[in-house]
């Protein structure tokens, strides 16, 4: 069976596609890349999250490593992935490796690469590691796996990332704020980190989701809308302010208002974006992959921002991070990442400076969605996830056209990731395939949720399944 490296590492199903075998094939091959490229032994940072058997798969890839002859630390507990990217910069060290299937169902598990900057290992970087999966040297696997046990550093780096986050989170404005805050871990790895942060500013968030629950309560670790009904009803019982929401590896960010409404990254990307620039006076590009809404655009525009698209997967906008001003990049997703910290998605932070804002301007979240709508006009934004090989939109010529089947004109097709129309009324429809599930996802915005539902109807016609 093929390893074949996705939009962000490698995942797959636990016992089939994901198995100890194949970790120390993808840990060697990381191994002997890393040996190969510096000439000598380097230092390499190994952490994991809360899926079934994430540390015992942690060991096995750090000791694995350890056999190539490299320093290894490994961490001591999970931590979250943005946690994992700092210590590889803050310790030097030239690469880590996460174990993470992020906010992919309970039964996946996975690997995340980071550089040595402490984001995405780039694609380029990523495809030789790739061509090293045949490198199977004997002795890695032969023994006692304990063998190599000695060779580990283990390590905890959550105070001094949290001291990082003091540098970039005003926390006498929070503190100022007095928000009554619900923070939820959806059981994944980011879990206490908030809660942390926020205990020195004198706020008590009340903790959601927060022990370790391998099967994640029977949902996807994903913070959408269809997966935050416990949050919703923990901010509407205690009558709290805002609920915040990270993935399974802490990477992501989703939100609940005190209305108990779901708060998309759609409408989070555009909202921090304005707080970095006119209440903090952050400057610089901004980066959105494929599939994230338009209204960054218009928020960007705004400041005279220029804004950069990228495929879907961070890898990419890490890029323009490594070669550039960021002052934030983003994407569909919920995952963020801000300049002055790392070229990498945070949720952690994400949620921090969503609380800042707030407390900032003293205005209650649904105020804020409601003053940028009244500035940008009305938005409407929806995915939908079918599980099943996608089919292509020019493949089904007795489906009308898009235009046709909504009477706007078409104004451009792009397929830099998938297959993107536009239309003249600024509303657009985007059909992929997913880089980690075998799933064929939708993506639609426009002025109104009928109109969305609408183009969704119409992709669903030409992907065969009217029904779903």
């Amino acid at each position: 069976m093929t390893i074949k490296f996705g939009t962000d590492g490698w995942r797959g199903v636990i016992g089939v596609d994901f198995t100890r075998d194949r970790l120390i094939r993808v840990s060697q091959a990381l191994g002997q890349y890393a040996l190969d490229k510096a000439k000598s032994p380097v230092r390499i940072m190994v952490g994991y999250d809360t899926r079934f058997m994430s540390a015992e798969f942690a060991q096995t890839a750090a000791e694995v490593l350890a056999g190539t002859g490299h320093e290894v630390w490994l961490t001591a507990k999970p931590v979250a992935t943005p946690v994992l990217s700092f210590a590889v910069r803050r310790w030097q060290a030239a690469a880590g490796l996460m174990v993470t299937a992020s906010h992919n169902p309970p039964k996946y598990n996975g690997v995340k690469f980071k550089g040595a900057y402490g984001g995405p290992l780039l694609p380029e970087e990523v495809a030789k590691i790739e061509k090293y999966l045949s490198y199977q040297p004997g002795s890695l696997t032969s023994g006692p796996a304990s063998q190599n046990a000695k060779q580990l550093t283990v390590f905890n780096p959550d105070e001094p990332y949290l001291a990082q986050l003091s540098t970039l989170v005003k926390k006498e404005t929070l503190a100022s704020g007095n928000l009554k805050v619900v923070v939820d871990a959806m059981h994944g790895s980011a879990r206490g980190y908030v809660e942390e942060f926020l205990g020195p500013a004198g706020l008590s968030p009340a903790p959601c989701r927060n022990q370790i629950n391998p099967s994640f309560g029977g949902v996807n670790p994903e913070p959408i809308e269809v997966n935050l009904d416990p949050l919703r009803q923990a901010v509407l019982a205690s009558k709290a302010d805002v609920g915040v929401a990270t993935d399974g590896d802490g990477d992501r960010l989703g939100a609940i208002d005190e209305h108990g409404r779901y708060v998309s990254a759609q409408q989070l990307f555009p909202l921090l974006l304005s707080h970095l620039v006119e209440n903090r006076g952050w400057q610089g590009k901004v980066c959105k992959t494929f599939s994230t809404t338009s209204r960054v655009d218009l928020v960007a525009a705004k400041y005279n921002l220029p804004v950069i698209t990228t495929p879907i997967g961070f890898k990419y906008i890490c890029e323009h991070f490594l070669t550039t001003e960021v002052l934030m990049g983003g994407e569909e997703s919920g995952g963020f990442g801000f300049q002055k910290h790392l070229p990498e998605r945070d949720g952690i932070l994400s949620a921090l400076l969503l609380l800042e804002l707030m407390a900032h301007k003293g205005k209650s979240l649904s105020a804020l969605l409601s003053g940028q709508e009244q500035e940008f006009g009305p938005h409407f934004y929806q995915r939908v996830d079918l599980e099943q090989a996608p089919v292509k939109p020019d493949g089904c010529s007795a489906v009308p056209t898009l235009a046709s089947w909504l009477g706007i004109p078409l104004d451009a097709v792009s397929q830099m990731d998938g297959t993107k129309f536009t239309l003249q009324d600024g509303s657009w429809l985007l059909l992929r395939p997913s880089g980690t599930e075998p799933v064929l996802r939708l993506y639609a915005e426009a002025p109104s949720q009928e109109q969305v539902e609408q183009m969704l109807t119409w992709a669903r016609k030409v992907a065969g399944v009217e029904n779903k």
